[in-house]
């Protein structure tokens, strides 16, 4: 069996990568065929840069929050205050709270209401926790983007993500990213 090496982007080596195209589209060998360049359809590869990201931070009106803290000092609450304050929706998906900065809280992606559109699902879960999140949101479907916080990040998710064909970012803090700060320490 073939060891799974990343290369510097942290990609899988000997595995096809997404190609630019002259025609606005990226180029997927592993997906078969061409994928429009717009913020709801890059693949995940292909968000590589501030500019992507930031897009999709800015083009999100309603973000779901999978752990959500109820405590002010912990990072999901600070950049989901920070994101609502700049006119995000946020959704808490919290099982042990009923309402996090003004706005009800439900206990698992599941439970949110079929009608209700979600741009982002922003996951602040430890990198062995978030594979079940990754199955409920891949059952209920109609997410944009899945976005894995900072210091999350695991290879067993970004296996399931391409497997089922699920646009994840990983390791990525939603707030220093709108801020241009993604050099910045972890703690937000």
């Amino acid at each position: 069996m073939a060891e799974n090496r990343r290369d510097s982007n942290g990609l899988a080596s000997g595995k096809p990568r997404p190609q630019p195209s002259d025609h606005g589209s990226w180029v997927l060998p592993q997906a078969g065929g061409r994928i429009p360049l717009s913020a709801t359809n890059l693949y995940r590869n292909t968000v590589k840069n501030q500019q992507n990201l930031l897009s999709i931070v800015r083009g999100a009106k309603t973000i779901a929050v999978i752990g959500l803290s109820d405590k002010p000092e912990r990072e999901s609450y600070k950049v989901a205050a920070y994101l609502q304050q700049k006119g995000h929706r946020i959704i808490p998906i919290n099982p042990r709270a009923t309402e996090i900065l003004g706005e009800k809280c439900y206990a698992n992606i599941g439970d949110l209401p079929p009608d209700l559109h979600v741009n982002v699902v922003n996951i602040f879960r430890r990198p062995d926790e978030v594979l079940p999140h990754l199955a409920e949101i891949a059952q209920r479907g109609n997410f944009e983007h899945i976005w894995l916080a900072e210091g999350v990040s695991s290879r067993e998710a970004d296996e399931y993500a391409h497997k089922n064909h699920l646009p994840l970012i990983s390791d990525k803090c939603m707030m220093k990213v709108d801020l241009g700060q993604t050099d910045a320490p972890l703690i937000c």
